[in-house]
């Protein structure tokens, strides 16, 4: 049982009819790893800042596909917007609502947009682990070295 007070992040989502609380980062689920599942706390809440996605972020997420664009032969997968591309697809980060069936049968995947005005750090969050899953994946490496790579080629240039 932890004693001390802690300052856990949370996001509140809607599930159906319910309102359930999600840890907001990794650091957050690494805090609540202390407790047991089902185990009840006691919490005091108030409202927190609402988060952006943040530039460094958004510079490592297009490292991540400049590095796998050029450990591949995949022409559907050789430049860094090609792989952006692959991400979102693979990811579900699609607009369903603008998806085309054109005459001769071509499907035309409307992705949505990854700016920072238009979605929260969290959604950024869920969105980039299924990305980076998806990138490692490509070539063959886990998450983990992927995103050590990445930062590697950021801080070259």
């Amino acid at each position: 049982m932890v004693n001390k007070k802690q300052t856990i992040g949370f996001q509140i989502e809607k599930k159906g009819k319910e309102y359930v609380l999600r840890p907001f980062g990794i650091k957050d689920v690494e805090m609540m790893r202390h407790y047991k599942p089902n185990q009840r706390v006691l919490a005091h809440i108030e409202e927190g800042e609402k988060l952006g996605v943040s530039i460094p972020q958004f510079g490592l997420y297009w490292a991540c596909c400049e590095l796998v664009a050029l450990n591949t032969e995949d022409r559907q997968w050789n430049t860094k917007e090609k792989v952006d591309l692959q991400a979102r697809l693979g990811s579900g980060w699609i607009d369903k609502k603008k998806i085309v069936v054109l005459p001769d049968g071509t499907v035309h995947t409307p992705v949505k947009s990854l700016s920072h005005a238009t979605i929260n750090q969290f959604v950024f969050n869920n969105f980039m682990s299924l990305a980076l899953d998806i990138m490692a994946t490509k070539i063959g490496v886990t998450i983990e070295q992927l995103v050590y790579m990445a930062k590697q080629n950021m801080r070259t240039f």
